[in-house]
């Protein structure tokens, strides 16, 4: 076999034997009897419900938090589906989420207010916002955002319920997702808003009928589903990038950790998955599907809890998701390295070159072929060593980032394993 051949042989096993870092954290959803977790084989019972559920707030452990329709009830489970405990709420409350504290924080329609529970203690306060409080959710300073449907107004509290700001927005807000990169991203039945982190219109557009839920993707993307045209619309930096029709009314919709999205349509009877390239990628049919917020406790670990650590692999979540990482896998996590550094002694040199060909060879393994990559053109050549060489002796090019100090890979999707 020629030289060339092994090298291209070896650049291919590696391609194929590539592994996903991205393991998503399966969505919770419900129906009129149960809530469901999703997996990669389908759908498992974990609880017994008295009526439908509406509302789901994941927790840090992988158990939550759900609000229940006809019962009047928040019911805190833990990750197995067993009851931690019930909170009594008077009237229904319709979204929740948690804050880093580990604190809920739920919307009041009935009572046109907003309710923060702490865990075995119950409602600690109630605090008075607009007409039909519908969405909540927390960014990464730790306000609470509300939308109030009938006021047309957005409230913004801090972490103690004390008012901060109300801004006006369009026709009947519904759901709404904190931006990972500051304010808000805001559903309304007649469009598609995002807000500063100062209550201003940063972009507005009418897109789909009638949108109703909105999620923050690792990108920092927004996901809308708009459930009378049976669309999920994707907003990015530059304005809408994706509109992709889903099955009959689309109501809940949910990050994952692989970049992908879970969408539950409520009268097509399916929850769909969506590839990060606007793909669908599975279509599970379930009955009666229901459920909106924090499906998958990604939303809580990039906008609430971005310096909290989930997964306990010592990265911050938010550091994970810039670096394509999932922060609700700790066997997902940025390994730090020097480029060209291929022996990891933490210097390149003529050893560095050395090394790369035994491993191009066969000879040795290397737990990190990213650094291998000196190029980093997504191959694994005999010019990267070459390239090694002709920086130590003929003050050639440097190694690509991250040189010459350690760091994560700056685009570890398109490059190759590197583990800690």
């Amino acid at each position: 076999m020629s030289f060339s051949t092994k090298i291209h042989l070896f650049w291919l096993c590696c391609a194929i034997a590539l592994p996903s870092f991205l393991h998503g954290q399966g969505a919770w959803y419900g129906d009129q009897q149960t809530l469901w977790v999703q997996g990669e084989s389908g759908s498992t019972p974990i609880v017994n419900l008295s009526s439908d559920l509406r509302a789901i707030a994941r927790t840090a452990s992988g158990g939550g938090w759900i609000a229940i329709e006809e019962n009047n009830q928040v019911i805190h489970v833990d990750s197995s589906g067993a009851v931690i405990e019930v909170i009594e709420t008077v009237v229904g409350v319709q979204s929740l989420v948690i804050a880093a504290s580990g604190q809920v924080w739920g919307t009041r329609p009935g009572l046109d207010d907003v309710i923060r529970i702490e865990s075995g203690a119950g409602i600690v306060s109630t605090h008075p916002v607009g007409s039909v409080p519908y969405g909540i959710s927390i960014d990464t300073e730790g306000h609470i955002w509300v939308s109030c449907s009938y006021a047309n107004q957005i409230y913004r509290l801090d972490d103690s319920g004390q008012w901060l700001g109300t801004y006006p927005v369009g026709f009947f807000p519904t759901g709404i997702s904190a931006a990972a990169a500051g304010g808000l991203w805001v559903a309304e039945k007649e469009g598609l808003t995002r807000l500063s982190s100062t209550g201003e219109v940063l972009w507005s557009e009418t897109v789909g009928t009638f949108p109703i839920a909105v999620t923050t993707d690792l990108q920092g993307r927004a996901w809308f589903c708009c459930q009378t045209s049976n669309e999920v619309v994707v907003v990015g930096d530059q304005g809408v990038e994706s509109v992709i029709d889903v099955p009959d009314r689309p109501l809940g919709i949910a990050a994952n950790g692989d970049g992908s999205v879970t969408v539950v349509c409520r009268d097509g009877a399916s929850l769909v998955t969506i590839s990060g390239e606007f793909e669908i990628v599975s279509v599970e049919l379930v009955t009666n599907p229901n459920g909106h917020g924090d499906l998958t406790g990604l939303q809580r670990a990039l906008l609430a809890d971005p310096l909290g650590d989930q997964d306990l692999d010592g990265v911050s979540n938010i550091e994970e998701a810039q670096f394509g990482f999932n922060p609700l896998d700790a066997s997902s996590v940025p390994a730090i390295f020097i480029r060209g550094d291929t022996n990891r002694d933490g210097v390149v040199d003529l050893t560095d070159a050395i090394h790369e060909l035994l491993v191009l060879f066969g000879v040795e393994t290397s737990p990190c072929l990213e650094a291998l990559d000196v190029d980093d053109d997504s191959r694994l050549t005999l010019g990267d060593a070459i390239r090694i060489l002709d920086f130590v002796f003929s003050a050639g090019p440097a190694p690509a980032a991250p040189f010459p100090e350690y760091g994560p890979d700056p685009s570890p999707a398109q490059g190759f394993p590197c583990t800690p």
